[in-house]
């Protein structure tokens, strides 16, 4: 299946170098789009640099959120979640939309995409109260902005199902 796999054909890069570039070209057009009015406001924009950093620290904060998730959640859903964000900031700046925002948005897809069903409420349910309705709300009304970023590629293949059923089959010829 990966083989032929959107992926493996659009996902995949030679090197760190690529990615970087790819970074790099979504904080400059971002940066030269929204130059004059940071100017005005005497606002500074992030390095690509700092983006990255922002998007590790939020990468951590997705795991965390699915690790204090119940029911428990399937690590090929948090591995899916991480994914989908990364693929998002590869061609988008951490300015243009919040990273605290987006990773609940990958969370949520990636759910659906993975078959954890998750009620939009018992999404919510874990989060803080006072964030809740706010990125419920975000997670809904941008669930299309993120399917379009990531090309409409869902599908990621993860060593967690295929290990399963290998650990399945071992057991069940050993006894």
């Amino acid at each position: 299946m990966f083989h032929w796999s959107t992926q493996k054909d659009h996902w995949l890069f030679k090197g760190e170098e690529d990615l970087e570039r790819l970074r790099a070209a979504a904080n400059s057009a971002y940066c030269e789009k929204h130059a004059k009015a940071a100017a005005e406001k005497g606002v500074q924009m992030l390095s690509s640099a700092e983006e990255r950093l922002l998007c590790q620290y939020f990468i951590k904060k997705l795991l965390e959120f699915c690790n204090v998730f119940e029911p428990r959640v399937p690590r090929s859903a948090v591995a899916t979640a991480a994914a989908y964000f990364k693929r998002f900031y590869l061609n988008t700046s951490a300015m243009e939309y919040s990273p605290r925002q987006i990773f609940f948005c990958c969370v949520y897809l990636a759910f659906k995409i993975d078959e954890y069903v998750v009620s939009v409420d018992q999404f919510g349910n874990t989060i803080t109260p006072d964030l809740r309705q706010d990125v419920v709300q975000y997670v809904l009304s941008h669930e299309l902005l993120l399917l379009k970023r990531l090309k409409f590629h869902l599908t990621i293949h993860t060593p967690f199902r295929p290990m399963e059923g290998f650990l399945i089959d071992i057991k069940a010829h050993h006894h």
